[in-house]
């Protein structure tokens, strides 16, 4: 349950839990020390999603071709098996 009235901690500082009670009437809002450093660190991260997720589209890429190449090799092999026993049973060389 969440307190409608200010408490205090184990250090006296009035914490206010609900904003109708907060001596402003909201809550307080967190501010950037220093606009530059938050651009700053913005243009540093740009472009990390594309990076990222085009790594990640040649891993599964490169794991569908070796995929691909077990299924087509099993498949053959699969294949040539039947055929064998299917010559062996009927008797044609």
């Amino acid at each position: 349950m969440i307190p409608t009235t200010p408490n205090q901690h184990q250090t006296g500082a009035t914490v206010h839990t609900d904003p109708i009670q907060h001596p402003r009437g909201q809550r307080p809002r967190r501010r950037s020390r220093n606009r530059r450093s938050r651009n700053r660190h913005s243009r540093n991260q740009r472009g990390e999603g594309v990076i990222s997720t085009a790594i990640a589209v040649l891993i599964v890429a490169l794991l569908g071709v070796a995929l691909w190449t077990g299924f087509r090799i099993i498949v053959q092999d699969a294949t040539d098996r039947t055929s064998a026993e299917i010559q062996q049973i009927s008797g044609t060389p």
